[in-house]
């Protein structure tokens, strides 16, 4: 029986855990960094045609925009709460892209873009960042529903939130399900692992993503 010396030797054994963890958790890779096809399956299956990738670039860039647009708004103090998204466009389009109206979305906030490519107009945007109530109707500009809950400050407080409805829709037998993002920084609090074992004990319409920021100084 290996002695408790051992074993805390293998765990902390940092080279090993690393070889391991690309073992069992290998990347899934389509593209590499010059754009080249890896996995034309993966792409066949994806079933997207050229009218979808010339959609998902432009909103790509329309969250670059975004992005460089509200810094320099806040900077000059015309936004009351910001939080940068550059570099993670790819991840936040691409993802939001696979769901539809009827989906609820559970924003952390860094995910301002993936709330305006549901509908939400940006003026409405820039009014929650300084608090005005017209900031809070989620509406589009001709007044349809936009399926999304307010952007959450609290890091990781959404979890249990998108959780609690994703069971609703469960119980509604609704053809939808609740989504939501949130980083490593959410993904090391309690309200995270409260809202995942939660929707997982109980199967609920339920879809969470982690992403990992790369910030450059």
């Amino acid at each position: 029986m290996a002695s408790i010396s051992d074993t805390n030797r293998k765990i902390l054994d940092f080279p090993a855990q690393l070889k391991l963890q690309d073992e069992l958790f290998p990347t899934l890779k389509v593209l590499d960094n010059e754009g080249n096809l890896l996995d034309p399956e993966a792409f066949k299956r994806s079933e997207l045609s050229d009218d979808d990738l010339i959609e998902l670039f432009k909103r790509m860039l329309l969250s670059r925009q975004l992005d460089i647009r509200s810094t320099k708004l806040a900077k000059q103090g015309r936004f009351g709460f910001f939080a940068p998204t550059a570099g993670q466009e790819a991840s936040q389009m691409a993802s939001s892209f696979a769901f539809k109206d009827q989906d609820w979305l559970f924003p952390g906030y860094r995910d301002i873009p993936e709330i305006v490519v549901k509908g939400w107009p940006i003026w409405k945007a820039v009014l929650w960042s300084r608090g005005h109530v017209l900031g809070n109707v989620f509406e589009t500009d001709d007044g349809k529903p936009v399926n999304s809950w307010f952007p959450q400050i609290i890091i990781g407080a959404h979890y249990i939130e998108a959780a609690g409805v994703a069971l609703a829709l469960k119980k509604k037998k609704a053809d939808a399900v609740a989504y939501a993002y949130t980083g490593d920084g959410g993904s090391s609090q309690g309200d995270f692992y409260e809202g995942v074992n939660f929707a997982g004990s109980f199967h609920a319409n339920a879809v969470f993503f982690i992403q990992t920021r790369l910030c450059h100084f």
